[in-house]
């Protein structure tokens, strides 16, 4: 069988340009993919095992400014609450909100509009207790 691309010398450039592009694309999607890869484990560990900051949490007003999500992620993350008395939580995190939405919960803490493209609804910090003490905190979504 006859090779027709060995008398073509454009045609071979055009090829090796072609090889070149595709590995330095490849070289740029794995770079870009380890990258995404570093920044999510960075994340679920400072999430997971960093230091909650309660002061970010009571420096924002009712969640206005967005400041509450890592705090309440690490709260519900590390369980930090769960078996502290009431009092305890209200010294951490300052008075819940009354809302007639929640009275369900014990305790519940605004933390900001909800994740996502579209947000409509809020995040909550519920905190419920038994005798007194934090039985249960999840973020729920009204």
């Amino acid at each position: 069988m006859k090779n027709y691309l060995l008398g073509n010398e454009p045609l071979m450039n055009a090829m090796r340009f072609l090889k070149r592009l595709f590995v330095i694309m490849l070289a740029i999607m794995a770079s870009a993919l380890l990258y995404c890869f570093v920044i999510m484990a960075f994340n679920w560990f400072t999430v997971h095992y960093g230091a909650i900051d309660y002061q970010r949490w009571a420096n924002d007003n009712h969640g206005a400014s967005g400041k509450r999500y890592r705090v309440a992620d690490q709260i519900v993350a590390q369980g930090s609450l769960l078996g502290m008395s009431k009092e305890g939580v209200i010294e951490v995190l300052g008075n819940p909100v009354k809302d007639q939405y929640f009275i369900d919960h014990d305790m519940i803490y605004r933390i900001g509009f909800e994740r996502g493209f579209i947000s409509i609804d809020s995040e909550w910090l519920m905190v419920n207790t038994q005798d007194g003490f934090v039985k249960d905190v999840r973020i729920i979504r009204d």
